[in-house]
């Protein structure tokens, strides 16, 4: 990745599931050094851009670039480098997560522990 090079690059970004179009036509390019965020409405497609932008949901049409890489192609060195939360936690069903929080603001979490228990516990 260049120092020139946008940290976030989407052209045509487009995700379909069944008629239902949830991101369309997206380009998006974020400057390095910027602040973002994605804003809306609920069902505006704003999870599923993050998500398209981590490829854990394959885009219907368009290019993704993070940092640099094709983050189809090239997504799991994406993900090494890229931390998300999602809003809910789904785990395996026999992983049990212990939270803390900072205190600072309710909405800042942390995750402290992930156990996973024995069956009959």
């Amino acid at each position: 990745m260049t120092m020139s090079e946008p940290v976030v690059l989407t052209r045509g970004l487009t995700k379909i599931f069944g008629g239902q179009t949830a991101v369309d036509g997206l380009d998006l390019e974020v400057p390095r050094g910027s602040v973002f965020a994605l804003l809306g409405p609920n069902g505006a497609g704003k999870t599923t851009t993050i998500k398209l932008l981590l490829n854990l949901l394959q885009p219907t049409a368009g290019e993704i670039r993070v940092l640099g890489q094709d983050a189809v192609k090239d997504s799991v060195a994406v993900r090494r480098r890229v931390g998300y939360q999602a809003e809910t936690q789904r785990f395996y069903p026999r992983v049990r997560v212990g939270i803390s929080r900072l205190g600072l603001d309710d909405d800042l979490v942390i995750l402290r522990k992930a156990v996973f228990e024995q069956p009959g516990r």
